[in-house]
């Protein structure tokens, strides 16, 4: 499958991760997570990029990051290709250490760059690492509720002044957040892989950086420009597969591939709802984004399959007629 685009411009907002070949640990004592933080904070002071919130997790790791300067790539692959070398070196071991390239989610700030630093700092819980966000040692959380020292690269108060004006004001509000359950997996209402935030947001970014010179040579251009009819890719997954419409709403959620990649075109080419698709298929909203989620993971470990998944999207694409 073509990477995704990247869209790079001053002042951006985006949600890093990236994960270990295989997922395989990336971090295995104090010493990696802090030689870490290090060229981290080396890598933010270079490229003028603003961390807002972070979490080490074992065998990958989230960033909530702000580029004053307008460039992502470049730092990232700096921190990436300085960080494997230590760790290699360190564990006398070979090879690759990160699986692919990072994911950069772009983030429209007013809408969502709260959302997703609740969504990094309880990261560790759903993980089972910690009971409580503030009590792992390797996110910026402690920093965000004083329970460590902030350092000068990480910055809290752009999301705390949203609690108030006050120190203790702000962290008692903040840890309030934390404690929220969330309504719903903030990570299923991204689009194409490329972005998080409003309709205004997503055209204005379509239509002033999404402009490559040949775009008929990246798929991702089609897939971000196109929005798929959900009636005209259930009919052509049916098409394709050689199943029956019941079959694939209704049968059982073993049928594989075909439920789930209509469950991810529906939700990133259609722009429908995970709610929306639960209904759809006669599932729950979880076994949705479970679904979806296993799917995409997958697709990293087969190349023919993420092949098949782009050229379903693609011929769908050409019997759609629908305008963003």
């Amino acid at each position: 499958m073509s990477r995704p685009l990247r869209v790079e411009f001053p002042g951006a907002f985006y949600h890093v991760l990236c994960r270990g070949i295989e997922r395989r640990n990336i971090f295995q004592d104090n010493n990696d997570y802090q030689q870490f933080l290090q060229l981290l904070e080396e890598t933010a002071g270079r490229w003028e990029i603003m961390v807002h919130a972070y979490a080490l997790m074992g065998n990958h790791y989230h960033l909530l990051l702000q580029t004053k300067g307008g460039v992502l790539s470049v730092p990232m692959r700096h921190l990436s290709g300085l960080y494997a070398q230590y760790f290699n070196r360190r564990h006398q071991r070979a090879g690759h250490l990160f699986q692919g390239r990072f994911k950069a989610l772009l983030i429209e700030k007013d809408s969502y760059s709260l959302t997703l630093s609740r969504y990094i700092h309880k990261n560790p819980v759903k993980a089972k690492l910690a009971p409580f966000a503030w009590d792992y040692p390797w996110s910026s959380c402690r920093a965000y509720l004083g329970l460590a020292k902030v350092p000068i690269w990480l910055d809290t108060q752009d999301t705390l002044q949203e609690f108030g004006s006050k120190a203790e004001e702000q962290r008692q509000g903040y840890r309030r957040f934390l404690e929220e359950e969330e309504a719903e997996d903030i990570m299923d209402k991204a689009v194409g892989q490329l972005a998080l935030g409003s309709k205004k947001f997503l055209e204005t970014i379509k239509c002033k950086f999404i402009k490559p010179k040949t775009p008929k040579e990246h798929p991702y251009y089609k897939l971000w420009l196109t929005k798929i009819s959900p009636e005209t890719a259930l009919k052509e997954i049916c098409r394709i597969f050689k199943i029956e419409p019941d079959e694939l709403l209704g049968g059982r959620y073993s049928r594989e591939p075909a439920r789930p990649m209509a469950m991810a075109i529906l939700k990133n080419q259609a722009r429908m709802g995970i709610a929306q698709i639960a209904q759809l298929f006669q599932l729950d909203d979880s076994a949705v984004s479970v679904g979806i989620k296993r799917l995409e993971q997958k697709m990293l470990a087969d190349e023919a399959l993420q092949l098949k998944y782009k050229d379903l999207v693609l011929e769908i694409s050409k019997l759609s007629n629908v305008k963003m």
